[in-house]
């Protein structure tokens, strides 16, 4: 049960990051006009690109987590999943911000401080609905 939900959240967030930076990008593709006429013409990728990197990136970092789901032993499985998706999370958000030119160390802590969070509250409701993971 636990490998397929894994496997649906991979596919579900996938595709929600690619439809979300389809939207952005082309959002931004369409506020191009204005920012000429302001002399602010920025370089934009394709809309249907982006949203392919979006995509093919969360599923390859998804799927790291996924491999660690099952190759680990039972009582090793939660906080080696939890290890592996921050140094997962701390990879893409070094990986963006390098491509970005913004500073890796703030944007690497904010990815895995939220991550973090996440992941906590996320195993808090899992507890509290009696359904969490051992």
């Amino acid at each position: 049960g636990i490998v397929a939900a894994t496997v649906i959240a991979l596919v579900a967030g996938a595709l929600s990051m690619g439809v979300s930076e389809l939207v952005r990008v082309a959002a931004q593709r369409a506020d191009v006009p204005a920012r000429d006429a302001l002399g602010e013409l920025p370089a934009l990728p394709e809309p249907m690109h982006a949203a392919g990197i979006a995509s093919a990136s969360f599923a390859l970092f998804a799927a790291i987590p996924l491999v660690m789901l099952l190759v680990t032993s039972d009582g090793m499985r939660v906080p080696g999943v939890a290890a592996i998706s921050l140094v997962c999370l701390a990879a893409v958000s070094g990986m963006g911000a390098r491509l970005a030119g913004s500073p890796l160390a703030p944007a690497i802590a904010r990815m895995t401080i939220g991550g973090a969070i996440a992941m906590t509250v996320t195993g808090l409701i899992g507890l509290f609905v009696g359904l969490g993971v051992a």
